[in-house]
């Protein structure tokens, strides 16, 4: 799996939300964690969901939206499907299985989604 295309449509989706979205979450994310946020992701997802708990005062339905929020976004601004409740169930059930299937997936409907916009330049 290509994790770094991954975290690229991702930073692009939160750059579109707020230019400065990707290096706040990062920032404050590697400072709870240390640096290597995708493996963290992939390997202990719930450890991402308690960082961005404290982040946010502990407040649980607080975190629980943004992090529906935030994958709303990613989804509309990707154009691919995700549901932001199976996100948000995977990172705090720590499903590392189902963390890596929602990647692959956003890659998946990302280069669909590129063939798709090619296909539509060369009839236009």
């Amino acid at each position: 799996m290509n994790v770094e295309e991954a975290k690229k449509l991702i930073k692009g989706a939160l750059e579109s939300i707020a230019p400065t979205l990707p290096q706040i979450l990062k920032f404050h994310l590697e400072r709870k964690l240390g640096e290597n946020l995708t493996e963290i992701l992939l390997t202990n997802p719930r450890a991402i969901y308690d960082a961005l708990l404290e982040i946010n005062s502990n407040l649980e339905d607080q975190t629980d939206s943004l992090i529906m929020e935030l994958v709303s976004a990613i989804s509309e601004k990707c154009g691919i499907d995700l549901d932001p409740q199976e996100v948000l169930t995977a990172l705090k059930e720590n499903n590392r299985q189902k963390i890596e299937q929602l990647i692959r997936h956003i890659i998946i409907s990302s280069k669909a989604q590129n063939v798709t916009m090619k296909k539509q330049k060369i009839l236009n």
